[in-house]
């Protein structure tokens, strides 16, 4: 493959570039907000840093959504912030009082699967229920 070219693996959603990621940082963060993961083959990248199931767990207990972005899904926590801030905000309607802490909830166990299956080294859904 020439210098400068990318390479999409659709079967692990990896982005593999050949040259330094800053050359295409855009193209870099568009492919991670969709979930790929993008990796620098100018760096020995073999396998994905294991992830700690309860440490996504209880960050995502904290702020709904980090726990997604710890494991890597940054869209998906994106996602999740969005939608607690919504549901916060609609607290003051009631609605959100019995939404929202079934959305953390939600959250948290939702990181922490990704993460088990992360570990596991298969490529995990975007909602592992």
């Amino acid at each position: 493959m020439p210098q400068g070219t990318n390479k999409l693996n659709h079967r692990f959603k990896t982005m593999i570039l050949n040259y330094p990621m800053s050359h295409d940082l855009f193209v870099s963060l568009i492919y991670l907000l969709c979930g790929y993961r993008v990796i620098d083959i100018g760096k020995t990248v073999k396998k994905m840093d294991e992830k700690s199931p309860i440490l996504a767990g209880i960050l995502s207990l904290f702020i709904p959504g980090l726990g997604q972005i710890y494991n890597g899904q940054v869209g998906k926590g994106f996602l999740c912030i969005v939608l607690a801030v919504i549901l916060f905000i609609l607290i003051f309607l009631l609605i959100g009082l019995f939404l929202y802490p079934i959305w953390i909830i939600l959250c948290a166990y939702d990181a922490y699967k990704t993460a088990q299956i992360i570990n596991e080294g298969d490529e995990p859904p975007f909602i592992p229920f």
